[in-house]
């Protein structure tokens, strides 16, 4: 689903709601110890950020379909739209702007173990990957970070 601006709903209305962190939209496949991340055109998006690797080496994330977001933080440590963009560059410059290192932010768990977790309540999934111990194994200096914005 795309964000889109709206007004701020209460917080007895029941929505959830999500920080808009300035990144690109990616889905990671985790399966056999490799990790494949799809980018919102269903392109593959793997080659451009190796840091993210490690993530399909994890148990936890095994046999899972993860829904996040890359981002490039700046030196204050603001999501930088201007900086993830300049990894998505399809020349050389693009081998050079690697010292803008992503962050994957998770924010979904869309398939787990063969099981298609899309009809879940969104709080059962994200205690699902709680349970899976993704932001243990995943701090922000690592490059992936589990969003756990309440539902």
């Amino acid at each position: 689903m795309k964000a889109s601006l709206a007004e701020i709903p209460s917080v007895s209305d029941g929505w959830a709601t999500e920080i808009k962190w300035d990144g690109v939209r990616a889905i990671s496949f985790c399966e056999d110890g490799e990790l494949r991340l799809q980018g919102r055109r269903l392109n593959d998006i793997t080659g451009l950020f190796p840091e993210i690797g490690p993530l399909g080496r994890q148990a936890a994330a095994e046999g899972t379909v993860l829904d996040g977001e890359m981002v490039a933080f700046d030196e204050d440590g603001i999501p930088s739209f201007q900086r993830i963009q300049k990894r998505l560059r399809q020349d050389g410059e693009r081998l050079r702007n690697r010292s803008y290192v992503a962050t994957f932010i998770i924010f979904d768990l869309l398939y787990a173990d063969g099981v298609d977790m899309r009809d879940r309540r969104c709080s059962e999934r994200r205690e699902e990957l709680e349970v899976r111990g993704l932001k243990k194994y995943f701090p922000i200096k690592s490059g992936v970070l589990f969003d756990r914005t309440v539902d």
